[in-house]
């Protein structure tokens, strides 16, 4: 074997071993996407005011509910390489916790500027370890942002709005990113 074959070789087990990394992350952001905005509907959308109280209640079950079942689609796939699902799953319980948490301290309006940190940073972490690390750090970023910027706002639900506006439309990019492969 010459230098060449080998190296085409080389080239070929790296792309392979490239698709078998591949996090099919794009699908939970998408879902996610839909979650988040759906939130965001009832903050912007005065008939809908009311259920913001209770969205995350219902949304948030269902959202892990659509995760698992993403992943478990993605697990299906004939992949050479395995992952370890308790870093996804100590991500996604600090998250419910750091929201669910907050909620029973701070004041009704302030929580809506947190759950948007919380989720940045949480989304953030858990596109690093499916490997995508420019859009994690581009969360850590966005999270960052945040943080500086909630303490000197007045309004709490514009806050939140114009966070979550941003959130959806980072998933919504990260998403397509991810699906066209340009991130890696």
């Amino acid at each position: 074997m010459d230098h060449a074959d080998l190296l085409d070789e080389l080239h070929s087990i790296r792309r392979r071993t490239n698709a078998d990394l591949a996090s099919g992350a794009w699908r939970w952001l998408t879902l996610w996407a839909g979650v988040c905005f759906g939130f965001l509907s009832t903050l912007v959308i005065p008939p809908l005011h009311p259920a913001s109280r209770r969205y995350w209640l219902y949304a948030l079950p269902l959202g892990l509910a659509g995760t698992v079942i993403v992943d478990a689609f993605n697990k299906r796939a004939d992949r050479r390489v395995r992952r370890n699902d308790w870093p996804y799953v100590a991500t996604t319980l600090a998250m419910v916790v750091a929201t669910t948490g907050a909620s029973l301290v701070l004041p009704g309006r302030g929580m809506l500027v947190w759950l948007w940190i919380v989720l940045a940073a949480g989304f953030g972490t858990l596109l690093t370890l499916d490997g995508e690390r420019t859009l994690g750090r581009a969360f850590g970023g966005l999270t960052l942002v945040f943080a500086v910027v909630a303490p000197f706002t007045v309004d709490a639900t514009t806050t939140s709005i114009a966070f979550g506006t941003v959130v959806v439309a980072a998933l919504v990019a990260a998403a397509l990113i991810g699906h066209r492969g340009w991130s890696r």
